[in-house]
């Protein structure tokens, strides 16, 4: 009941705030018309989070969930703070594991830290680190005017929990930095196959499917990306297969 009161509404999203800029495009997702309402508007040039938007709302509504949630992932890079954009990511990766069909880097960074610290503003996190360092630092100051020794000063219990959640700040501060930091893309093709060099000649060292997310390591060559993906594994992947976050 509750599952198919979500779809529901889930549905009604995608219908109702779809904004789309190009009045063919609308057009043809209002008719229902979803692979057309998307060639329409990569016809028309992806540019904005809007427009990423758009096209993984018409890549869902047409089963390609992989791809539907690269698209979003584009949306959520060029938008963090859009609530739209994060619900129906968040609802595009919860459908691709209730499907099986998800792939998550094995890696503690790129599996587990980087999909969350990428999702955290780095204004919010360097307003964080500010308000504990100025705790810190108040707390510091009334300890020295009790003209409590150094040693003694940094053993009470307030200016050691006081420390311990400015370690904790940084910590999550200097993560966030380089979340942002890394280079990624999301697989966008049915399924990419990576290879041991820039060409279809090479041998094939691994296959990833659409939505996968994968580190980019900056080097290129004749249209293809070298990347990096689950505890180290690194293959280059034709560009078009990619999509840049």
């Amino acid at each position: 009941m509750l599952r198919a009161l979500f779809s529901a509404i889930f549905l009604l999203i995608l219908s109702t705030s779809l904004g789309l800029a190009d009045d063919g495009a609308k057009s043809l997702y209002d008719q229902g018309k979803y692979q057309q309402a998307y060639e329409e508007l990569q016809k028309s040039g992806l540019k904005s989070a809007q427009d990423y938007y758009n096209a993984g709302n018409c890549l869902y509504k047409l089963g390609r969930l992989g791809q539907a949630l690269g698209y979003f992932e584009k949306a959520n890079a060029l938008a963090p703070n859009d609530p739209d954009i994060r619900y129906n990511l968040s609802l595009s990766e919860r459908a691709l594991e209730k499907a099986g069909s998800a792939v998550k880097d094995q890696s503690f960074w790129m599996g587990s830290v980087v999909p969350i610290a990428r999702r955290v503003p780095e204004p919010l996190a360097d307003t964080l680190l500010a308000l504990s360092t100025f705790a810190v630092a108040v707390v510091a100051f009334r300890a020295k005017r009790k003209s409590l020794r150094f040693a003694k000063a940094v053993a009470q219990p307030p200016f050691l929990v006081t420390l311990a959640t400015w370690l904790l700040v940084a910590t999550a501060t200097t993560a966030v930095f380089l979340a942002h930091q890394a280079r990624l893309a999301a697989v966008v093709a049915d399924v990419s196959v990576g290879r041991s060099g820039p060409n279809d000649s090479f041998t094939e060292l691994f296959k990833l499917p659409a939505g996968t997310t994968v580190e980019l390591t900056g080097e290129s060559r004749d249209g293809w990306q070298q990347v990096r993906f689950s505890l180290g594994n690194v293959g280059w992947i034709v560009e078009k297969d990619l999509l840049t976050l």
